[in-house]
């Protein structure tokens, strides 16, 4: 996760068109650094639409959201006991970064959907947007294997870095 922050850093210095300068971490990457985002459009926990189009890329509606963000999506589920320790680290970095044109994004994989997910993440006071992919279409699109899964979008929607499995050696807890 270090090397995936380090990279939404660089992008807000600017310097979005930079490719990592080390090497990919082990084992098969979601997606490659510098291929186009895929789309997508799913529901959240109240049930609304939220797409990827509204924060980067070619926007959906560019005169209503006129501000471009990194995008940053974490591929989870309930099950997955790494994930559990994930998502608070990114509610942290959100937080740090709430005035900063950064979106945080976990998307749910649990097949049951709103109806297991909305009590656990209020049981576990989670606060970031959970998106809701309960036939892993999103998940294919992104080459989802491994949970958890981390995807750095930049504002022009590509794909900046990518990662599978949560590393205990985040740089929040210094």
């Amino acid at each position: 996760m270090i090397r995936g922050i380090m990279m939404v850093l660089m992008l807000l210095a600017g310097s979005e068109s930079l490719a990592p300068v080390w090497a990919a971490p082990k084992g098969p990457a979601p997606l490659k650094t510098g291929d186009a985002a895929p789309i997508f459009m799913l529901r959240d926990l109240e049930n609304n639409w939220v797409s990827i189009r509204d924060y980067c890329g070619k926007l959906r509606h560019p005169w209503k959201n006129k501000k471009k963000y990194i995008v940053v999506v974490s591929f989870w589920a309930t099950y997955c006991k790494p994930c559990q320790k994930e998502i608070p680290e990114l509610m942290k970095f959100q937080e740090k970064h709430k005035d900063d044109p950064i979106k945080v994004f976990c998307i749910s994989l649990d097949k049951e959907g709103a109806s297991i997910v909305a009590p656990f993440v209020k049981k576990k006071g989670y606060t970031l947007p959970m998106l809701l992919d309960p036939y892993k279409r999103t998940a294919q699109r992104y080459g989802v294997k491994t949970l958890p899964a981390l995807v750095v979008i930049g504002p022009g929607g590509v794909v900046r870095y990518s990662s599978v499995g949560y590393k205990d050696d985040v740089p929040f807890q210094k």
